[in-house]
């Protein structure tokens, strides 16, 4: 790996260089001030086409190295200033040229302070993936993170579990930063983060490999931060009406200057729901066909808060220090009752009525430190980051399970039972990444990662002696698991670009090293395995009108840490619950996609997906004992095609149209519960959003999205969708937002799922509430020196600031 490594750092090098030489200057107004962050390009003579551009430092210096030999002119462009330039230059390869003091004078109006308002498309399709701006969008008000991605094209929420075209779960990145704390706990964390606090969200179909190779892609979520010089900051708010009522609150504070940039922000979320299901099964033993329905009701509250303080440090032009600090908490409480009926029954009972109370106490903290050296103004980088995150879960539950004849007497002794489930998650990370951009049509990447998490799960189950009404502790369920993995990871990436074509060629490498142990069973379950993940893709460009891409990269899906523990679960009664697998293995996928691009605005990518060890939850059932459960297994094979048609369009200067469909073609393949399972199927989704100006300070937004009967696994899921429809007004300059929108407005967002495999033959349908009625206002504020105003060209602040 190493010699590989240095093999394509040399090979980059001999293909990519240029001759050192310089250009600086310096940039003042008719006061002999210097001008701090200002835009500097630099033009070529022939054509004034811009060659390179960059910013001032806080003294007003600015430079250029590494430049073709050639003429050149200086532009310099500042707010409130009329632009500058300089006479010609030649420069060859060793030229080191001092320019003049360039002066900028001042236009004939300059205002003191401005209120910045940028209209953005609210989706924007590009190589494949997708960028949501979530920031002033309808769609954030009153709606967490978790809410959110479910009304994204192509991904997939379902179960609590988030997915990009049905391959497999994607992970989760923060700022940058990949959450690694189990599945279940990052679904909790962005139920908690607001949408109100989040300025856009990126879908990446094909990563590149800096990111780990894990998950089925990668949703990229970015916080606000200050983008412009000076104090700012929100306040925000949102009530949301749907069974119950909700709320949410909090604000942003920022400041950003010449050395220093402080960001932070608070937020609490009181969110009760309403959740209903029903399962239906009929179980054949022997002779006896028993009808099994279940009626379940739940009511949950919900109070969970957030809060993050962070701060970059410009050391110099050179060097920045970051530091951010993020924790989440919360409690949620869980009342669920209902009724199991059997027709036909030979359990030796008719009826199973049940209740449960379940409380979680949660909370999680990460801490980041960042640093970032930029070696020239060509863009050679070297970033440091380090991560630890700490994430506990004290979930403690009380069950009492009835079992009656239909005339309601008492057929057995009831089982009570209580349940406590201690968790902590320690994950500790560290990233180095190098940046070099050798020209401008050549870059290079390269970086290692190494990671430490540490799982520890105590469960402990106590049911009750009906003869001394003694809590005892059942040692058939009780359960105690550590789980280690460590993961050294090692990348590099060089893209190159030549005439009309683009060239990526990128490999990753990761050694992967579990230990899991099962103490209450005294069993070790150890794993170690290697892997390469590469990815390639070229790019060609027709004219401006058509562009077409090809590639192939190849990704893994670790198992959740939770899955690999073996106890088992109930789930609020004793004929349903869950199993861990302490032998799932990892699920791998190679990926071709073929890519047409016209104009930006209409995109054709078909996908082939190649699963291996594919994953998928499936269930077993006890034809004596009538329980199910349900567990995670491996396939041999899945194989999935997809054809996306992605379409952003402006028919009318006051109509923004986005729309996406994608068919699917589904097989798996393998052995299951050690019986064979072959099995394909054919789907279809489509996505569509329009967003209407009706005034200046007026807008409306309708999207929706509908899916046709979708198989993923075992669970063959009916067709469903949702619409929503939301206004927004701007009032006082754009300074105050007040949105209102109607969410699942035909209520069909229902889960429906039908299994009909081996001996089972039951339906679940799982009803949420997700219609609703949602309000929000937020106000910004803060006052912007446009002499300090920040460059929206400045490449490198603007990758500092999305750190």
């Amino acid at each position: 790996m190493r010699s590989s490594f240095f093999t394509a750092f040399f090979i980059s090098l001999s293909i990519c260089s240029v001759a050192q030489n310089r250009i600086t200057g310096k940039i003042s107004d008719t006061s002999q001030t210097a001008l701090p962050f200002i835009t500097v390009a630099l033009l070529n003579a022939s054509d004034s086409s811009i060659y390179r551009g960059t910013n001032t430092n806080d003294k007003g210096i600015y430079e250029f190295e590494n430049i073709k030999a050639g003429n050149y002119f200086i532009e310099v462009r500042a707010v409130g200033y009329k632009n500058g330039f300089n006479s010609l230059v030649s420069i060859d390869s060793l030229s080191q040229i001092e320019i003049p003091e360039i002066i900028l004078n001042t236009e004939g109006v300059l205002l003191n302070e401005v209120s910045v308002s940028v209209q953005k498309k609210t989706f924007e399709f590009k190589g494949g993936n997708i960028t949501v701006n979530v920031d002033g969008s309808p769609m954030a008000v009153g709606n967490s993170a978790y809410d959110i991605l479910s009304r994204l094209p192509g991904v997939t929420v379902s179960n609590d579990d988030i997915s990009i075209n049905g391959s497999g779960s994607a992970k989760i990145v923060i700022d940058g930063k990949m959450q690694q704390i189990p599945q279940a706990q990052v679904i909790v964390m962005l139920k908690a983060l607001p949408g109100s606090m989040i300025e856009k969200m990126e879908v990446l179909k094909i990563p590149p490999v800096k990111y780990d190779a894990a998950g089925g892609g990668i949703i990229h979520i970015y916080t606000k931060k200050a983008k412009i010089t000076g104090f700012s900051g929100n306040v925000f708010g949102g009530l949301s009406q749907g069974f119950y009522m909700r709320y949410n609150s909090g604000f942003s504070l920022n400041y950003k200057g010449k050395k220093v940039s402080l960001f932070s922000g608070l937020n609490a979320n009181d969110s009760p729901s309403n959740y209903s299901s029903i399962y239906e099964s009929n179980v054949k033993n022997d002779t006896v066909l028993t009808r099994l329905y279940q009626d379940n009701k739940n009511k949950t509250v919900a109070k969970s808060g957030s809060a993050f303080l962070g701060a970059d440090w410009y050391i110099n032009e050179k060097n920045v220090l970051g530091f951010k600090a993020d924790r989440y908490f919360g409690n949620r409480f869980v009342n669920r009752h209902g009724l199991f009926t059997m027709q036909n029954s030979d359990m030796g009972y008719d009826l199973l009525p049940y209740f449960s109370d379940n409380t979680v106490n949660w909370s999680s903290y990460n801490v980041n430190v960042n640093y970032e050296h930029q070696f020239d103004t060509l863009g050679t980088k070297l970033k440091i980051i380090s991560d630890y995150n700490n994430a506990d879960n004290d979930n403690r539950g009380e069950n009492n399970n009835r079992f009656l004849f239909f005339n309601e007497t008492q057929a057995q002794p009831s089982l009570i039972y209580n349940s406590k489930n201690l968790n902590g998650v320690y994950v500790w990370a560290n990233q180095l990444d190098f940046e070099k951009k050798f020209s401008k049509t050549c870059e290079f990447e390269a970086g290692a990662k190494y990671s430490y998490q540490n799982l520890f799960s105590n469960y402990d189950l106590q049911q009750q002696n009906q003869n001394t009404l003694i809590y005892e502790t059942d040692t058939a369920f009780s359960n105690q698991f550590v789980y280690n993995e460590q993961i050294q990871a090692a990348y590099a990436n060089l893209k190159k670009e030549d005439k009309k074509f683009t060239y990526n060629f990128g490999l990753r490498a990761e050694n992967t090293l579990i230990k899991s142990h099962s103490i209450t069973r005294g069993i070790n379950y150890d794993r170690n395995y290697f892997s390469l993940f590469p990815l390639l893709s070229a790019d060609y460009t027709h004219n401006g009108n058509h562009s077409y891409s090809a590639s192939f990269n190849r990704r893994l899906d670790r198992p959740q840490y939770y899955l690999f523990n073996p106890y088992r679960q109930f789930y609020s009664n004793i004929l349903l619950s869950g199993q861990g697998n302490p032998n799932l293995k990892p699920t791998y996928s190679n990926q071709l996609s073929l890519t047409h691009n016209y104009k930006g605005k209409i995109i054709n990518a078909l996908y082939y997906t190649v699963l291996q060890n594919f994953q998928l939850q499936y269930s077993t059932l006890n034809e004596q004992t009538k329980a199910l459960i349900w567990q995670q297994g491996n396939l041999k094979y899945g194989n999935f095609f997809d054809w996306n048609l992605s379409v952003n369009l402006e028919p009318k200067k006051w109509w923004i149209f986005s729309a996406s469909s994608n068919v699917y073609l589904i097989h798996y393949q393998g052995m299951l519960n050690d019986k064979n399972y072959n099995v394909s199927a054919f789907s279809c989704s489509m996505w569509a959003y329009n967003q209407f100006k009706l005034g200046k300070t007026l807008s409306l937004t309708v999207d929706g999205w509908a899916s046709s009967p979708f198989l993923w696994g075992i669970f063959l899921t009916k067709a469903r969708g949702m619409l929503n429809i939301g206004f927004k007004k701007t009032f006082f300059k754009n300074t105050l937002e007040a949105s209102i929108s109607a969410q699942d407005v035909l209520n069909t967002f229902n889960l429906h799922n039908v299994v009909k495999y081996q001996n089972q033959d039951y339906y679940t349908l799982d009803r949420y509430d997700t219609r609703r009625i949602n309000f929000g206002l937020t106000y910004n504020f803060g006052k912007i020196k446009v002499q300090q105003r920040k460059s929206a060209g400045n490449t490198e602040e603007k990758k500092r600031m999305e750190r």
